[in-house]
């Protein structure tokens, strides 16, 4: 795998950005509920994302390109960058490593984000390989 790094790269920066917060599934480390988040201290909890979200986000930009523009090292400057910054990578596997991963996380059970980028990668093995990925996959029936 090789991933874009923000010390080579300092454009194009563009951010995650959920459609809506989501529950703690209360049986599980990590993963949600389909239903939204609230909190007793906001009532509207998609108003407060909308306008502190972006707000966030626009501050942590910032303060990223005022280092780079004024000299600091890019490397540096990322660390001002949220977690949920989006990214692009070259990805290289065997088909059964691709099949496995697609098993684990195109799953109901697996994390929403996750199931995003495996549906993508499920997608792309069905066109390269429509016999044997969903052989692979979903397994003999």
């Amino acid at each position: 795998m090789s991933e874009y790094s923000r010390r080579y790269i300092t454009d194009d920066i563009e951010f995650y950005e959920p459609e809506y917060w989501r529950k703690a599934a209360p049986n599980k480390k990590q993963g949600s509920l389909e239903e939204p988040f609230e909190h007793e201290d906001y009532s509207d909890v998609q108003a407060y994302h909308d306008e502190s979200w972006s707000d966030l986000q626009g501050i942590c930009l910032r303060y990223y390109e005022d280092i780079i523009d004024t000299g600091g090292a890019v490397e540096q400057a990322r660390m001002m960058l949220p977690q949920g910054t989006m990214t692009e990578w070259t990805w290289s596997g065997t088909l059964g490593a691709f099949a496995k991963m697609c098993q684990l996380r195109c799953h109901p059970e697996a994390q929403y984000e996750s199931r995003l980028v495996a549906d993508k990668v499920y997608e792309e093995l069905k066109k390269q390989f429509p016999v044997a990925a969903p052989l692979l996959v979903e397994g003999v029936y």
